[in-house]
């Protein structure tokens, strides 16, 4: 069957209207293919994947900022872009497709970590994750992923520190990243809060914003990788302390004070 304009006209009709692709080929008697093809440019209206984002969750908000630092220490960027032949049964012919998907991922097996990321996401996004095997999330929404990549880019050697930190007014945010980065990948030793990298660059940046918010802090170089040494212990226990649990009795012990939250956790 011949698809006309006026055909492609009421594909797309009947699309905005928010009918399926398999809802439209029945209704006009034509193949599932021609739908989709035909309308590729007009996604289907209740696709959650473009769900638009609240003004809330368009803000640099201290939430936000927290989920910035998880990001950075256990987040990983994702780009699928492949093209490729898919042979149609139907038809004995084949035909050239493409893929192209976006998303970050976030893992950590602890479970505190994970209901503080599940709350974050769902107050700043309004975003119901869910964890997967060995505490995986995925975060697949477009508008949520191209929000969160204004601030930087994520993975080992790819994590930024968003420069907004470095505001005068943006101290909280500041405070609030750090935590989370550290609840991830920070080490509480006898005398210290250790941060160890493989991205020289970004730990140098916030070796910087350490610095500029007081903390006597230092940087090291090492052939595979590189350290940040945070040698004011009880001001950072007083300041930002930390979430995970073990990471925050071994920080009580050290300082020698009673269990306490340095920022409020909900």
């Amino acid at each position: 069957m011949k698809i006309t304009n006026e055909i492609k006209k009421e594909i797309i009709k009947l699309k905005r209207q928010g009918l399926h692709i398999n809802e439209i080929s029945k209704s006009l008697c034509i193949s599932d293919r021609s739908v989709n093809k035909y309308s590729k440019g007009f996604p289907h209206p209740s696709r959650k994947s473009l769900i638009e984002l609240s003004d809330f969750a368009k803000k640099f908000s201290l939430e936000k900022a927290e989920i910035l630092g998880y990001l950075c220490s256990e987040g990983n960027d994702n780009d699928f872009d492949k093209r490729y032949f898919i042979f149609d049964n139907r038809r004995g012919k084949s035909y050239y497709a493409r893929s192209k998907k976006n998303w970050i991922n976030f893992s950590n097996t602890d479970k505190t970590l994970q209901d503080r990321f599940i709350y974050l996401m769902n107050s700043v996004y309004n975003y119901k994750l869910k964890p997967y095997k060995k505490g995986s999330f995925y975060i697949q929404r477009r508008g949520v992923v191209n929000d969160l990549r204004k601030y930087g880019r994520f993975g080992a050697r790819k994590w930024q520190v968003p420069k907004i930190l470095f505001l005068n007014n943006h101290e909280g945010h500041a405070l609030r990243f750090i935590r989370a980065y550290c609840d991830g990948d920070g080490t509480v030793t006898n005398s210290a809060i250790r941060i160890d990298s493989v991205n020289p660059n970004s730990l140098k940046i916030l070796y910087g914003l350490l610095r500029k918010l007081g903390f006597e802090t230092y940087y090291y170089s090492y052939p595979s990788r590189n350290r940040i040494s945070i040698k004011s212990v009880k001001k950072y226990h007083k300041e930002i302390d930390f979430l995970h649990p073990e990471k925050r009795e071994k920080l009580n012990v050290i300082t020698k004070r009673t269990p306490r939250v340095g920022i409020s956790e909900f």
